[in-house]
């Protein structure tokens, strides 16, 4: 007979082998230890087996059989090995349970043990049962019981109908037709049973049964069943196996009872039957049985631990100064075990060589005597298994066989082998584990970031081929989480290889665009440009294929816009504003004009887009609309019925009304007559019992009436005192009614000294206020012509320095009647020309007046200031003024000189330039002087003032004041006035020493006399001196200067030093011989 050809991999027996297959054959010598005590005379009854969970208990077991059952190499049957599995048993009653698979095991086979039948009767008697059964049987009720019953119940009504009708006829038919509808009714349901039943249609048939539904008998049936649900008493199972005890011996067998799988019990169920097991068999003596009990110590200790005791030995002495008492921790669980055995033998771990030698021919077994396991796969079941015990070995190769069979085969075993250990992980949190493991311990280093091991996980997971398991489960988990925005997952995946493609995937199939965008929007961030923008096109994609679901402004549609392309962007910008004036009628407004506010931060043309559209809405969600978004209301594509919405305005309640600031947006747009009109009654019936809205009231008619507004119109100056005199410094209104007061100016009538006391207060707080609202009222260019003329005017001084130099919106001035009076503001109020003329600036391009008339009005101080700051105003003011200067003629400048008028003293303070008619007038005259034609010379000081603004301009004065010296040297038209009117300006500007005649002919003897002309003579004594030496005839003039000195001067310091500089001594003599 051929043997079976084996196919591999195959699944290997767990089952004991009974063999020692660890290096050192320890378990082989513990066995032959554990058979010596059991045959030997003084054989124990209770034997332990004490090692972990796997250890090899079992194995051990079998091991000792072979041992007490083998005889020089030969088999010879003198133990009887039973096992009885207690975790196969735990919810039996024990000593019952124990006593019929004992007996049943020892009476049945080919050769029982135990032969007597009484052994066998006992064993029937035990597993007997008794039941007494009472049955009761009951026909069911006809239909034509049910149909009789109904027409018995009709039968008096039937009766009453008949008797109610006069004609005999329908007397009678109405009396029999309830009764022939009825048996036609039951005969024809009967004939259709009887054909359904296949029976033959007669009278025989049609009422057997019928007529034997009416026996009404009810029939009884008692059985009895034997059963005995009795646990026999401790004392009836000592019995018991005493009286198995004796049989054995005499048959000169030996029974080994074997207590297996205690390891495996709950804690609950080792305390009852370690408690049984203790009762039934430690405190017995028995001669041809014994008792072994595989067990664990730690699980045994574990059961027990809430019965453990801290005991405090008192008696012991302290090791520790502090401490006056030991305690000691009494372990229950070992006090039950060394009660309850006689022997306990330990089974050693397999050591490291044993178990490796054993793992590899145990996977030549599974896989075939040409293979070897992998390196990798036995580190991985060497790391991250606890113990290598032969079950967890066999355990192990067995999981892998069964998953070889069904994995990919393209999966290597190293992550078949991870998988056996992190399955129960990955079922718990598939997605997590599969990514980021928890599983690895000592192998994370490993296996953490390994790609190809989460395709396999996957693979071997979901039973799908590895290179499309990722994509296929993991797309829906994506999706799940891009739907709720729970990106747990799609985190742990971003360092995937299959990372894109697995997102690319979920994207369209996602049904919530919010939550997807905000996720993608969460976890692209700082991923590849271009594979994020893909993401986020697919989203687009999917976004608009559905566009109901866009017809209002959420947050996730500016994130979705802000991440595509420009193209995509501005489509998709385009198709939500479509989208929302679609439906704006049914969505709230604001959160409309939000919308488009925050698509207009990522999308220039939004308001572009917008002025295509002039979609129409009530006139409340248009006042919404131009409260918010004031003077850019128009830029929103939405429009309203004037008409409504004058009227909307025109029923709003006074107190909205009064506090709504609606006209200063719309007035360009939209007419509101109603609107106005209701608004400047309201204001005229204002009234100072009410503040607050009497100042809302102004607020809204400064608005409508362009300023400045004639207060008188709407309130009298009693209605502004009571405003004032009610309201305090806290109150708006306050400063509000002394604008309007002071806006009256004289006329204002009521209390007037109250208005003066206001007018003199310096408080710069109320000034600046004030400033801030006084222009609604009155003019700038009002209050500076006026202010000067109020004797008591600290407040406005300080109101007019306040509007000077803070600008407050519109100002309004003549500026052609205000310059008039510059000189005056100045003067009168603390505003600097600085200040003053970078305000009045602002109106320089109304200025157009240049007629001399005007001119002259002007202040002189205006053109000094004007000098010092440039801008547009000093400029033209400058500008004029030379203007007016050029303009005149020589006679106009020599009459100018004479009478020293306005545009001489303009020239005084400003000349820009060469003005020749001034010059040539002044040369003219003092020609005249000079030679004399001209009796009356202009004014010295006036002179000097030409000359010095001559020599301001860049004019050179030598050659005219030359020629004036040649005029004295060649003509005797000298006079001693002319040598005091010329002589600084000849020995400044008439180059005397270029003359040799100078001395005699401009300084003759005879003049010299004169002490202004000595004085002239001293100051100018270095010229003197050339003039002497350069002089053919200075004898006459150093005589005069020696009679002087000499003579009335010889006591004049100056004069003594004068003579001295030109060679002229107080000795006479001595200057004489020397000249």
């Amino acid at each position: 007979m051929e043997s079976k050809e084996i196919k591999f991999p195959r699944l290997i027996s767990n089952r004991p082998c009974n063999q020692d297959l660890f290096k050192g054959n320890a378990h082989k010598k513990l066995a032959k230890a554990i058979a010596d005590v059991i045959s030997s005379n003084e054989k124990p009854s209770m034997i332990g087996i004490d090692g972990g969970w796997g250890s090899g208990k079992s194995n051990l077991v079998g091991m000792v059989s072979d041992h007490l059952n083998t005889i020089n190499g030969e088999e010879e049957k003198k133990y009887h090995f039973f096992t009885y599995d207690v975790w196969g048993h735990q919810n039996d009653f024990p000593r019952r349970s124990i006593l019929e698979e004992l007996t049943t095991d020892l009476t049945s086979g080919e050769k029982p043990i135990l032969k007597e039948d009484k052994w066998k009767q006992k064993g029937k008697d035990l597993l007997a049962k008794k039941r007494n059964v009472k049955t009761k049987i009951v026909p069911e009720v006809n239909y034509v019981i049910l149909v009789i019953s109904a027409l018995i119940m009709i039968t008096p009504f039937i009766h009453f109908l008949s008797s109610i009708t006069p004609i005999w006829w329908v007397n009678l038919f109405i009396s029999i037709l309830p009764y022939a509808l009825t048996i036609r009714w039951v005969a024809k349901h009967r004939i259709e049973e009887l054909k359904k039943n296949e029976q033959e249609v007669n009278c025989k048939n049609f009422f057997t049964e019928l007529f034997l539904l009416y026996n009404d008998k009810i029939t009884e049936n008692e059985t009895f069943e034997t059963i005995s649900e009795r646990e026999p008493s401790s004392k009836q199972f000592n019995e018991w196996v005493e009286g198995i005890d004796n049989s054995l011996k005499e048959a000169n067998k030996n029974l080994v009872i074997v207590f297996d799988n205690m390891d495996r019990l709950p804690k609950s169920k080792v305390q009852e039957f370690w408690a049984a097991i203790h009762s039934f068999f430690s405190e017995a003596n028995y001669s041809n049985i014994s008792v072994i009990v595989p067990f664990d110590r730690a699980h045994i200790q574990n059961a027990f631990q809430s019965e453990d005791i801290d005991n405090t030995d008192e008696d012991c002495e302290s090791t520790n100064e502090n401490s006056s008492r030991l305690k000691q921790r009494i372990c229950y669980g070992n006090d039950f075990i060394n009660k309850t055995f006689d022997i306990v033998f330990s089974v050693p771990p397999p050591i490291l060589s044993g178990w490796k030698k054993f793992f590899r021919d145990m996977w030549k077994e599974a896989f075939g005597p040409n293979t070897d396991a992998d390196p990798d796969v036995l580190q991985i079941f060497d790391k991250l298994t606890q113990e290598n015990s032969p079950r967890k070995i066999i355990a192990f190769i067995n999981s892998f066989v069964t998953l070889k069979k069904t994995a990919d085969s393209s999966i290597e075993d190293k992550y078949i082998a991870l998988y056996i250990f992190g399955r129960e992980h990955i079922a718990k949190k598939p997605f997590s584990q599969i990514l980021s493991p928890t599983y690895l311990g000592a192998l994370e280093f490993l296996y953490k970031n390994d790609q190809r091991m989460q395709e396999c996980m996957s693979s071997l997971y979901y039973q799908l081929p590895s290179n499309d398991a990722m994509d296929v489960i993991f797309s829906n988990q994506i999706k799940i989480e891009l739907d709720n925005n729970t990106p747990d997952i799609i985190v742990k995946l971003k360092t995937s290889n299959n990372y894109w493609s697995i997102l690319f995937n979920a994207i369209p199939e996602v049904t919530n665009i919010k939550n997807a965008t905000l996720t993608l929007n969460s976890v692209l961030v700082g991923t590849e440009e271009k594979r994020a923008s893909k993401a986020w096109s697919d989203l687009f994609k999917k976004a608009i294929s559905n566009k109901d679901n866009l017809s209002e402004y959420d947050e996730y549609h500016k994130i979705l816009a802000s991440k595509l392309t420009l193209e995509k962007r501005r489509t998709l910008v385009q198709i939500l504003i479509r989208q929302y004036h679609k439906n704006i009628d049914s969505k709230p407004i604001d959160n409309y004009i939000h919308g488009i506010d925050e698509l207009s931060s990522i999308e220039n043309d939004v308001y572009k887009i917008l002025k295509e559209y002039n979609t129409e809405v009530e006139a409340q969600d248009y006042l919404t609309l131009v409260k918010q978004k004031k003077d850019q209301h128009t830029h929103y594509g939405l429009t309203v019925n004037p008409a409504k919405f004058d009227t909307h305005l025109l029923n709003l309640s006074p107190d909205v009304a009064a506090t709504t600031s609606i006209y200063p947006h719309i007035k360009d747009t939209i007419d509101t007559p109603k609107y106005e009109e209701r608004m400047s009654k309201l204001f005229k019936d204002a009234t100072h019992s009410d503040l607050e809205k009497a100042q809302n009231l102004i607020d809204r008619i400064k608005e409508i009436i362009p300023a400045p507004i004639a207060i008188s119109i709407y309130w009298d100056d009693n209605k502004i005192y009571n405003m004032f005199v009610s309201a305090t410094k806290d109150n708006d209104i306050y400063y509000e009614a002394i604008a309007m007061m002071i806006s009256r100016w004289d006329n204002f009538s009521a209390n007037r000294s109250s208005f003066n006391t206001i007018l003199n207060s310096p408080d710069i707080i109320v000034a600046q206020k004030v400033a801030k609202i006084i222009e609604s009222y009155t003019t700038y260019g009002e209050i500076l012509e006026k202010f000067s003329s109020y004797p008591q005017n600290a407040l406005l001084k300080l109101v007019v320095k306040e509007l000077t130099i803070t600008q407050n919106g519109e100002s309004k001035l003549a500026i052609e009647t205000v310059l008039p009076k510059y000189k005056i503001i100045i003067d009168n109020s603390d505003v600097t020309a600085s200040e003053l003329l970078s305000k009045l600036n602002g109106w320089s391009k109304h200025l157009n007046k240049k007629d001399r008339s005007y001119i002259e009005s002007l202040p002189l101080q205006l053109f000094v200031d004007a000098q010092t700051i440039d801008n547009p105003l000093t400029r033209y003011c400058l500008q004029i003024a030379q203007d007016y200067l050029t303009d005149f003629s020589q006679e106009e400048w020599k009459s100018s000189f004479a009478n020293e008028d306005y545009k001489f003293k303009l020239l005084k303070v400003y000349h820009p330039c060469q003005i020749t008619n001034c010059y040539d007038a002044f040369k003219e005259v003092t020609r005249g002087y000079a030679n004399g034609t001209i009796t009356k010379p202009i004014n010295i000081s006036v002179a000097n003032e030409v000359i010095k603004i001559s020599e301001e301009v860049g004019r050179d004065l030598s050659e005219f004041f030359t020629s004036i010296r040649d005029i004295f040297v060649s003509s005797a038209s000298i006079t001693s006035e002319k040598i005091k009117y010329f002589g600084k300006l000849l020995f400044k500007y008439g180059k005397l020493e270029e003359n040799p005649k100078s001395l005699e002919k401009i300084f003759p003897t005879e003049f010299i006399d004169n002490d202004e002309i000595i004085n002239l003579l001293i100051e100018h004594k270095e010229i003197v001196k050339v003039l002497v030496d350069n002089s053919q005839n200075s004898k006459e003039f150093k005589q005069k200067i020696e009679a002087l000195l000499t003579g009335r001067k010889k006591s004049d310091k100056q004069f003594i030093e004068f003579c001295s500089s030109i060679g002229i001594h107080e000795n006479t003599e001595e200057s004489s011989s020397e000249a």
